[in-house]
């Protein structure tokens, strides 16, 4: 007698039924079919026979399923199709889940493909939230930042919206207002830090006794700064050192206050340590805290302070600065020279420490990671699909056994949330490498990148995505199946199973939209590609190669007057282009590229006077002789020399955008000027330099002036430049050697070579383009992975009507054009719909694009070119396997 139960249990396998139960159905179709096989030896039938006939009736999914009813029927049970049990809804979804970590796990090559695929895009958007976290989401590491503002002067008729305040101004808003409860000041302080030959420059900042106040810290050892160090005339030698300096300078020495710092040739106690929390430091080598002691008897032009304040509770920043700005109006009538057109500006301290520029970027990336997600998604709910077909059988005998389709839908999302669970978790893996790699990549532009970590935000979000991302990848399956025509998945039996139009049309749209989410991303990196290309080509006034620059702080107590400054100097320039393989050498007071900027009102003369408040402007820059010719500046007329001292006819040499603006019809040399900054004498212009990109390569140069060392060589600090024969930075141990034969207590610090600053210039386009053309590549490789599964799937599918095709005369290369032209037709809709979704996204991108339009046609026309070209190779090796297929084999499998 033939045994039935294995074949019975191996064909109930998918079925995961409870053991007992199926049993108990094992058991009755058992006897159904071992009556089968006596009806037929009754009828006359040999062995073979009816086992043949028994085991056909076994095999064939339609008769199983109309005996399983049957038999159900008969015994009067209930439906025992998976998860009929409603009153136990969490039993089946831990049975579902078991089931699918099953399916997971007997699948081993489709499993990792899905995940892998999952993984990428789910660890790119939890490593970008987790920079969005960092910078924009977590909380300013200051008391009640909210109340926080960042004050500023500005001057909307010169078109300068900030500008730093000076020191009697600042003291006249904190003393006349009524709507803060505490107003700072504070300004950069770079030191030289040591004595005997050993001395290092530091970071430090230079802060009025109320800074730690407003920003709702208190030292974590020591004390502030008391009123009296704080004022001109005070013992202001006191410093607080940062909690990094403490560990790096005193070993966390617990005895640290009291002890003594040498800084700029004087002895400076200490008096306390900042918490290591103390967020102002963030991003820089800030090390020392001093007191700023604010001069009201500087002048109000020298704007030079960073201030901040604390609103009172209750007030807004616009009550606020309509208060200031009240006093603002005062100091104008009462000092009309300096103050006249002057105002007062504030932003919320958020929006000063991220700046807008920032917050648009990381914004652009996380949209971007969102793209690669959705993309992935869009691949894997096609393979879900495609496995979902291959499955029809078992669907359709569950739903013929009973089985509802609400079942059966939920059962296929589980088995989609197990897979983007262990995505998510892969992901993570993902997400901290990616991190690690963004930190390594950045150029000091991005604030707080220092606090990037993996808190529970982050994790949260992870989780979330993980689960829409389950969601969206198995939500059409899951529907098309809830969806299924029972009768049509039976009468198609033992046949090949396939998808059916509507799950094609699924896949079609899917890849429609890969293709159209990468040509968008793809159109966004080429735009910013093309923008920093723009800028590489744009001449900065001056030759960059073979250029050394260093900077050197000299220390007041010995160089406070112009003369032991500017001799020092002549020294250094003579003794320094003596070095050999150097060949010429400059000092200046503010490099190209340096950062920040410095202004002077300006009088032409033989021009009216303008009035107060509403004079013209120029940039100035001191330099010394020899600086043009070290720089490659062009120069009409003479340079700088000996005979420009303080004693001198003041001469100064202007750029050729000042020369335009105020002598647009004559020469400018021999024309008089006075720069209010320096002298109210008039200067009489000697040279006209070349324009000089000053800021960044993408703004436009502003009228220049410029003033000799000779004249004024005490300002701190200034910058070397030293032009090479060979590599600029082979110099620098010679340069300090010459400098510490001439003064071994001034350190020279900072020296990298133009090159370097010129890249670092740009440094935060080259990252937002390196990440978003990352993104737009990974989307590129998925969009046509998706391509090519679905066009090799469509040869799989149609390899019986293929095999017509050829076996009724059609050649090989008409089905090479059939399986092109469908693959070429979704990727160029899919393109069309891509540029549409790029014109959007320029919109956002205009401000990030030098010389650049978001419609730029070449990269519009670039980007969908690029993916056509790459989809033509996926849809290639389909089209070849569909030209082999042999039309004997196609009907026979058929």
């Amino acid at each position: 007698m033939p045994e039935w139960k294995p074949d019975i249990r191996k064909r109930l396998a998918s079925l995961s039924l409870e053991p007992a139960r199926e049993n108990e159905i094992v058991e009755e179709f058992a006897q159904h079919l071992e009556d089968r096989y006596q009806e037929m030896l009754a009828g006359g039938a040999s062995h073979e026979e009816a086992d043949r006939a028994a085991r056909t009736e076994l095999s064939d999914p339609q008769l199983l399923v109309r005996e399983l009813n049957r038999l159900e029927r008969q015994t009067g049970t209930e439906p025992f199709a998976l998860g009929t049990r409603r009153n136990n809804m969490l039993g089946s979804l831990w049975q579902d889940l078991r089931y699918g970590l099953r399916l997971i796990r007997k699948n081993p090559g489709f499993s990792a493909v899905v995940v892998l695929t999952l993984a990428v895009g789910i660890g790119a958007n939890t490593a970008i939230f987790s920079v969005v976290n960092a910078v924009m989401l977590r909380s300013l590491p200051f008391k009640d930042p909210d109340r926080l503002v960042r004050l500023n002067e500005s001057n909307p008729e010169r078109g300068w919206p900030t500008f730093s305040v000076s020191h009697p101004n600042f003291l006249d808003w904190r003393d006349q207002n009524q709507t803060f409860e505490a107003m700072a000041a504070t300004t950069g302080a770079s030191v030289n830090l040591g004595a005997a030959g050993e001395v290092e420059v530091v970071r430090g900042s230079a802060v009025t006794v109320d800074f730690l106040t407003v920003l709702g810290t208190s030292p974590l050892m020591g004390r502030n700064f008391l009123p009296e160090e704080d004022k001109p005339g005070g013992n202001t030698r006191v410093v607080m050192l940062t909690y990094g300096s403490w560990q790096k300078r005193f070993g966390g020495d617990r005895d640290v206050v009291g002890k003594t710092l040498t800084l700029n040739d004087n002895i400076f106690t200490i008096v306390g340590v900042l918490p290591e929390s103390f967020g102002w430091s963030s991003g820089s080598n800030f090390e020392i805290l001093m007191p700023l002691a604010p001069d009201p008897a500087r002048p109000r032009g020298d704007h030079r302070l960073l201030v901040i304040g604390k609103l009172k509770e209750g007030v807004s920043r616009e009550q606020a600065l309509s208060d200031l700005n009240t006093i603002a109006a005062r100091l104008a009538d009462q000092y009309p020279e300096s103050n006249k057109g002057w105002m007062v500006a504030g932003q919320s301290f958020y929006d000063w420490m991220i700046p807008e520029p920032i917050r648009r970027s990381l914004l652009l990336f996380l949209g971007a990671v969102g793209f690669v997600l959705l993309i992935a998604c869009s691949n894997v709910a096609n393979l879900m699909l495609a496995r979902a077909t291959a499955r029809q059988k078992e669907i359709s005998i569950r739903i013929a056994l009973g089985a509802s389709r609400l079942r059966i839908a939920s059962q296929l999302l589980v088995e989609a949330l197990s897979l983007a669970m262990i995505s998510g978790l892969a992901g993570l893996g993902v997400a901290w490498l990616a991190t690690k790699a963004l930190k390594a990549l950045d150029s000091g532009d991005v604030p707080r990148l220092d606090e990037l970590s993996m808190d529970g935000r982050v994790l949260g979000f992870s989780l979330l995505i993980s689960l829409v991302t389950g969601v969206l990848f198995g939500l059409a399956p899951a529907i098309h199946a809830a969806r299924t025509n029972l009768n049509e998945m039976l009468k198609e039996g033992g046949r090949s199973v396939t998808g059916g139009r509507v799950r094609q049309r699924i896949r079609n749209l899917l890849v429609t939209v890969e293709v159209g989410l990468s040509v968008a991303l793809l159109v966004s990196a080429g735009l910013l590609l093309r923008s920093f290309w723009r800028l590489q080509d744009v001449n900065p006034g001056f030759k960059a190669d073979h250029l050394l620059t260093m900077r050197i702080n000299l220390p007041r107590t010995r160089y406070q007057d112009n003369a032991p400054a500017w001799g020092f100097y002549k020294r250094l320039v003579e003794e320094t282009g003596a070095v050999p393989g150097i060949q010429s050498v400059g000092v200046t007071s503010g490099m190209p590229m340096g950062g920040g900027n410095t202004a002077t009102q300006i009088q032409i003369e033989g021009k009216p006077p303008a009035p107060d408040g509403s004079k013209p402007s120029a940039d100035w820059r001191i330099v010394s002789p020899g600086y043009f010719a070290t720089m490659g500046i062009p120069l009409r007329g003479r340079e700088f020399d000996e005979r420009d001292t303080e004693d001198s006819q003041p001469v100064t040499i202007i750029s050729e955008e000042m020369a335009r603006r105020y002598w647009p019809d004559e020469d400018a040399i021999g024309k008089l000027v006075v720069l209010f900054s320096f002298s109210n004498k008039p200067c009489t212009i000697v040279g006209v330099a070349g324009d000089v990109r000053s800021l960044a390569l993408d703004s436009d140069p502003n009228p220049m002036v410029y003033v000799a060392t000779g004249i004024a060589a005490t300002w701190n600090p200034m910058n070397l430049v030293i032009r090479t024969s060979g590599e600029p930075a082979a110099q620098v141990s010679a340069v300090r050697s010459t400098l510490g034969s001439i003064d071994p207590n001034v350190p020279v610090y900072d020296a990298r070579t133009m090159d370097e600053l010129l890249s670092n210039s740009l440094g935060s386009r080259r990252f937002t383009m390196f990440l978003l053309g990352a993104f737009a590549a990974v989307a590129l490789l998925l969009a046509c992975v998706g391509l090519f599964g679905v066009m090799a799937y469509l040869v799989s599918q149609r390899t019986h009507e293929i095999g017509v095709r050829l076996a009724l005369g059609a050649r090989p290369r008409d089905v090479f054009r059939l399986i092109i032209g469908r693959g070429m037709a979704l990727a160029s809709v899919g393109s069309v719909l891509g540029l549409a979704g790029a014109w959007a996204i320029g919109r956002f991108l205009e401000s990030m694009l030098y010389q650049i339009k978001p419609s730029d046609p070449i990269t519009l026309a670039s980007a969908p070119l690029l993916l056509l070209a790459v989809a033509l190779l996926a849809c290639y090796v389909p089209a070849r396997r569909a030209m082999r297929v042999d039309p004997m084999v196609a009907l026979r499998y058929e």
